[in-house]
């Protein structure tokens, strides 16, 4: 028997009746929780020399240089404060229903296909997620991912302006929020569910219920001024123990 589980059976001596909130998901509405907008973009890093050609890995670099452009930041923190209501500040009374949210660029590339009438047609697809992620742990909890392509046709000699670099970015980035900040709108419904601790012991927590009701490995839970983690869960009871911190 490894040590874990004859702390559990100790655990189940003592009753301290008390209940538990888990911090990301519950029986309360979606508007009494919270949301902290990180007011930057998480681009993807900059290409190394042996990823690919030289001219492809200075195309890529060019265009993840562009997205540390500060509008693209305020664009979202504005998409997000036109459909949900945001925070200034994490407070400690609100952590426990106070979500973090980050837009990351997971992908960002441009394609040209030369036309036999001195056009090119060119792509720049762009993939974007929208992450809410736990106050405590800093696990995502939810997350909404969606990929657009935008398309300009322009003459050959134009299809490495820096012009057009940053119309087909911007054009892209802006369609792929609309449609990201639409689908985390119409998805985005958390809820507390509350669960009663029987025991407790040695830094372990016992709570009446399991997976069955919906908890799992590595879940985030609240009692009182205490963040607890998930760190055993069975079909009818679960164990915790407090997240360092």
């Amino acid at each position: 028997m490894d040590l874990h589980r004859r702390k559990y059976r100790v655990a189940l001596r003592i009753l301290v009746g008390m209940v538990l909130y888990i911090a990301a998901v519950s029986a309360a509405r979606a508007d009494e929780f919270k949301l902290f907008v990180v007011k930057e973009i998480l681009a993807p890093p900059a290409m190394g020399a042996r990823c690919a050609r030289p001219e492809l890995i200075a195309q890529k670099n060019t265009l993840i240089k562009n997205l540390s452009d500060t509008s693209y930041a305020t664009e979202f923190v504005k998409a997000m404060s036109d459909n949900f209501k945001i925070e200034d500040k994490i407070t400690s009374a609100d952590r426990s229903k106070t979500f973090i949210v980050a837009l990351q660029i997971n992908r960002i590339s441009k394609y040209v296909i030369d036309k036999s009438n001195g056009n090119s047609d060119v792509y720049l697809p762009i993939t974007e997620t929208l992450f809410f992620s736990d106050v405590t742990t800093g696990k995502i909890l939810y997350s909404y991912s969606v990929t657009n392509y935008a398309l300009k046709t322009v003459a050959n000699s134009q299809v490495n302006s820096a012009a057009l670099n940053k119309e087909l970015i911007s054009t892209s980035f802006t369609d792929a929020l609309k449609r990201l900040i639409t689908k985390a709108s119409a998805n985005f419904n958390p809820t507390h569910h509350s669960y009663k601790i029987t025991d407790k012991q040695l830094g372990f927590y016992l709570i009446a219920s399991g997976l069955k009701d919906g908890l799992k490995l590595g879940d985030g839970l609240e009692d009182g001024d205490n963040s607890l983690s998930i760190v055993y869960a069975g079909d009818d009871y679960a164990v915790a123990s407090k997240v360092a911190g």
